[in-house]
């Protein structure tokens, strides 16, 4: 058991102080799901290969969140958790 098991994080996609916050989280047992902005002409499912090393132990989602319904989907997530990362 891990200190943080049982806290979910949701991380709002960013640069490099807010990856690593979650990772770090991700590293002490946390559930961390990032939430990436879809865009235009981009695939909902990302290329393995475009991952970044920060993304270890986290689970990601695309939404598009300038669709009403991305936007309720982020704000489930984001009530149904502890903890949320932000970098905006």
């Amino acid at each position: 058991m891990r200190p943080l098991d049982g806290i979910k994080v949701i991380e709002m996609a960013g640069l490099a102080p807010s990856p690593y916050c979650g990772m770090i989280l991700s590293d002490f047992g946390a559930d961390v799901v990032i939430v990436d902005r879809l865009s235009k002409g981009q695939p909902e499912i990302p290329n393995v290969m475009e991952k970044n090393p920060f993304d270890r132990g986290k689970r990601s989602i695309r939404v598009n969140l300038k669709n009403d319904d991305g936007v309720e989907i982020v704000r489930r997530l984001i009530a149904s958790s502890q903890v949320l990362i932000e970098p905006y």
